[in-house]
């Protein structure tokens, strides 16, 4: 349990394990990584879903799934972002585009 945290039934994790504090959950009070509404041609301007953390060459990438509207049609790609601490994120790159009608990722 975190330091100065009661042991009470009502102050443990809903799974029920007790961890050391340098394994205690914690939950910002912002997304770490928002859908760029503002720039309509971004390729992750409505949403961005599904990340996937690893860690390479000492960064930690996420890969995401991320939408947008093209054409009226909600356009799907897989994209990452780089960070070094794991709450700040930079340089995200489309890493999937849409292929030609009849390609395997012609669907997204």
């Amino acid at each position: 349990m975190a330091v100065g945290a009661s042991d009470s039934p009502a102050s443990r994790p809903a799974d029920g394990l007790v961890r050391p504090p340098h394994l205690e959950r914690h939950k910002l009070r912002d997304l770490v990584l928002e859908p760029r509404k503002a720039d309509a041609l971004a390729f992750d301007s409505i949403k961005v879903e599904c990340p996937m953390v690893v860690r390479f060459k000492g960064q930690w990438l996420m890969y995401y799934s991320a939408l947008r509207l093209n054409e009226g049609q909600v356009d799907s790609t897989i994209a990452v972002a780089v960070s070094d601490d794991l709450i700040r994120w930079r340089d995200r790159k489309q890493v999937l585009q849409r292929g030609p009608e009849g390609a395997f990722d012609h669907g997204g």
